[in-house]
C-alpha cells in the first residue's frame, strides 16, 4: 500500500477521475502497466476556489431514477471563479508547504509512516525504510502489513523468508494472505498464489487497513496545524483520495490464465473476488473483485452467479457517478463537507457515497434554501 504520488492532490471530481482510471485498467483486463508509473504522474488540481451564482443552477436526477422520482433530483450548480488557477495553486502550494513543514518536525509512528507513504524513493530504498519501521514497531499491524505492501508491489525485492516471516504476524488477516498471493503471482508461483488464497478464505477477518492508512494522513494534518478550511480539507482529501490499493494485476493476470484442469485455482481466484467484493472500503478494490469473480464464473459456467454479479456491479457505477454530483455541491457547504470527510475516514468510500447522495438529495429538495450557497 502506498499513496499515487501527486505533485498536486486532487479534490472532488478528481477523485472519481482516479477511481475511472483504475476502473479503466480493471474493465481492460488489467494490462500490465507498472502501477508506480500511473501513480506518478503529476496532475493539476481541478478544484479552485469556486464562487456559486445562486439563481444560476440545474437539476441533475439520478442515473436509477431519471423519468421516475422527482424528488431523487439533484442539484448542479453553475460555478464562476472567484480567482485564477494560478492564485488558487499558489495558495495551495504555501499552505501544503507550511503543513508539510511541520509535519517534517514530527517523530511518531503515524508522522513517520506518512513521510515514507509519500517519499518518491526508489523500490529498494522504500523497502528498506518500511522494514526499518516494521523493526521499530515490531507488534505493529499497520507496519507490517505496509513492509508486506511493498515486496507484492515488487516480487524481486523480498525473498520468500522476509514474506512468510511477515505473513506469519499478520496470519488472521485476509488481505495479507492475498498480498502474498500477489506476490507469488509475480513470480509465476501458480501452486502458491493458490495455496494463499485458500488461506485467505480461511483467515478471521478481512482488513486492508484502509482506516488507519486514511487515520495516518488525518491525524498527522491536525498536528501539523490543520483546522478544517477547506482549502486544508482539499489537500487532505487530495491524499486520502490517493490511497493506492496493492497491485492486484498480476493476481488476475494468473486468474485469467488458468485452465480448466486448474479447478481449485479458480475456485480459489472466486474467493479471492468475493473477498474483495464483500470487505473492501474503496470502490476500486471491489471492482477488482466484480472482475475477478466474473473470470472465474465464466471459466465454471455459472450464469445465475453472472447475472447477479453484473446487476451489483452496476449499481455501484451508478452509484459512482451520482457521488460524483453529489461531493460537489455539498463541498461548499463546511459542515456537510466535515461530515463527508468522517464517513470517507470512518466507514470507507462506499458509505461515502451513499451519504453524499443522500445528503445531497436532501439539499436538492429542501424548500426555501439556495443549495449552492456558500456555507462556512
Amino acid at each position: 500500500m502506498s499513496f499515487k504520488k501527486v505533485a498536486i492532490p486532487l479534490v472532488v471530481g478528481a477523485i472519481t477521475a482516479i477511481i475511472a482510471l483504475e476502473l479503466k485498467r480493471e474493465i481492460s483486463g488489467f494490462d500490465e502497466v507498472s502501477p508506480q508509473q500511473e501513480q506518478t504522474t503529476e496532475v493539476q488540481a481541478v478544484t479552485s476556489q469556486l464562487k456559486t451564482s445562486p439563481n444560476e443552477k440545474k437539476v441533475v436526477q439520478p442515473e436509477s431514477s431519471k423519468g421516475t422520482v422527482i424528488a431523487q433530483e439533484i442539484t448542479e450548480c453553475k460555478v464562476i471563479d472567484n480567482e485564477s488557477s494560478e492564485e488558487y495553486e499558489n495558495r495551495f502550494n504555501r499552505e501544503s508547504v507550511r503543513l508539510n513543514t511541520n509535519i517534517a518536525q514530527l517523530d511518531t509512528l503515524e508522522s513517520n509512516l506518512y513521510k515514507l507513504l509519500t517519499d518518491s524513493s526508489a523500490p529498494h530504498i522504500a523497502l528498506e525504510k518500511a522494514l526499518s519501521l516494521s523493526e521499530k514497531y515490531p507488534n505493529n499491524d499497520l507496519t507490517n502489513y505496509h513492509a508486506l505492501s511493498v515486496c507484492s508491489d515488487d516480487a524481486n525485492l523480498c525473498s520468500e523468508t522476509l514474506v512468510s516471516d511477515t505473513i506469519d504476524k499478520l496470519s488472521d488477516n485476509s488481505a495479507a494472505w492475498l498480498l502474498k498471493a500477489i506476490y507469488h503471482a509475480g513470480k509465476d508461483d501458480t501452486t502458491a498464489v493458490e495455496t494463499a488464497i485458500i488461506e485467505a478464505s480461511k483467515a478471521t477477518a478481512f482488513n486492508g487497513h484502509w482506516h488507519d492508512y486514511v487515520g495516518v494522513i488525518s491525524n498527522v494534518y491536525q498536528h501539523a496545524g490543520d483546522t478544517g478550511t477547506q482549502l486544508q480539507d482539499e489537500i487532505k482529501m487530495g491524499y486520502i483520495s490517493a490511497v493506492a490499493l496493492p497491485s492486484y494485476g498480476s493476481l488476475h493476470k494468473v486468474c485469467k490464465q488458468a485452465s480448466m484442469e486448474k479447478l481449485t485455482l479458480i475456485e480459489a481466484c472466486l474467493t479471492a473476488g468475493q473477498l474483495l467484493e464483500r470487505d473492501s472500503k474503496t470502490f476500486i478494490a471491489k471492482f477488482i473483485g466484480f472482475s475477478m469473480q466474473e473470470i472465474a464464473l465464466e471459466k465454471l459456467d455459472r450464469p445465475e452467479e453472472l447475472s447477479r454479479l453484473a446487476t451489483v456491479r452496476q449499481a455501484h457505477k451508478a452509484l459512482l457517478t451520482q457521488q460524483a454530483k453529489a461531493t460537489t455541491l455539498l463541498w461548499r457547504n463546511t459542515p456537510l463537507r466535515h461530515q463527508m470527510l468522517r464517513q470517507i475516514m470512518e466507514h470507507g468510500e462506499i458509505a461515502h457515497a451513499e451519504f453524499a447522495i443522500e445528503e445531497a438529495i436532501k439539499l436538492s429538495n429542501a424548500p426555501n434554501v439556495d443549495e449552492c450557497k456558500t456555507v462556512n
